[in-house]
């Protein structure tokens, strides 16, 4: 923590990858100052800081309040895990839901912004708040998705993140993981009578059944991570 303290924007900018920008979300307290306020009310709101790998500049965009943007991000949510426990059905409308509510909260975070990402290919995001609870590459964009289009964007939980440890040197490589195995203790079949379904990560199951829960082999994955190998050299 100390050695972060003494670290400057300039180095923050300097470790920045290549052809990126640096995206920081925060949720700060407003006080009014266009009018006179004896109460000086401090409204929570969201503020992003934009700094560019190629540029010393940073842009400060002011999104407004948090109650809306979070009303949004709590509709996205309902909407995609309504989807995700609905079986199949109705699927046309929670994403039709998902899309309403997301696309007017990408228009509210990510659309300011835009313009001062300029031409870059990275984009690191440090999101505050709820916005730790959206998937920026899922926002609605166009009749696609963020994910689909412009910058790649990869999501950080700090900035100081960025910053290499000390006496950390540069490595190359590849690093591919599969075939996880999840009980080292014994690799069971499924029990008799457990149905897949109850066996997957995303089915709902309570606080006292979860150290219940059972994840099975997945030898697929080592054919992947043999194919992503091959394609890397």
């Amino acid at each position: 923590d100390r050695g972060c303290a003494s670290i400057s924007l300039e180095d923050l900018r300097r470790d920045l990858p290549h052809g990126s920008a640096l995206i920081s979300y925060v949720v700060y307290k407003r006080v009014s100052v266009e009018k006179v306020d004896p109460a000086r009310k401090r409204i929570p709101s969201y503020i992003a800081f934009v700094l560019r790998q190629d540029s010393a500049r940073i842009r400060v965009f002011d999104l407004g309040e948090v109650t809306p943007i979070d009303d949004l991000v709590t509709r996205a949510r309902a909407s995609a895990d309504a989807e995700a426990h609905s079986g199949g059905l109705g699927a046309s409308r929670n994403e039709r839901a998902y899309r309403e509510a997301a696309e007017t909260l990408r228009k509210r975070i990510w659309d300011p912004l835009r313009s001062a990402l300029g031409n870059a290919k990275l984009a690191i995001v440090v999101p505050d708040g709820m916005l730790n609870l959206i998937p920026f590459g899922g926002l609605p964009d166009g009749k696609g998705y963020l994910i689909e289009h412009g910058p790649v964007i990869h999501t950080l939980s700090s900035e100081r993140d960025l910053i290499p440890a000390a006496g950390a040197s540069a490595r190359k490589g590849l690093l591919v993981i599969g075939s996880p195995t999840f009980d080292v203790a014994a690799i069971r079949a499924p029990r008799p009578g457990v149905q897949p379904s109850a066996l997957l990560r995303d089915t709902p199951v309570s606080c006292d059944a979860f150290r219940k829960l059972e994840f099975q082999p997945l030898p697929g994955t080592a054919k992947e991570v043999l194919g992503i190998q091959s394609t890397w050299q």
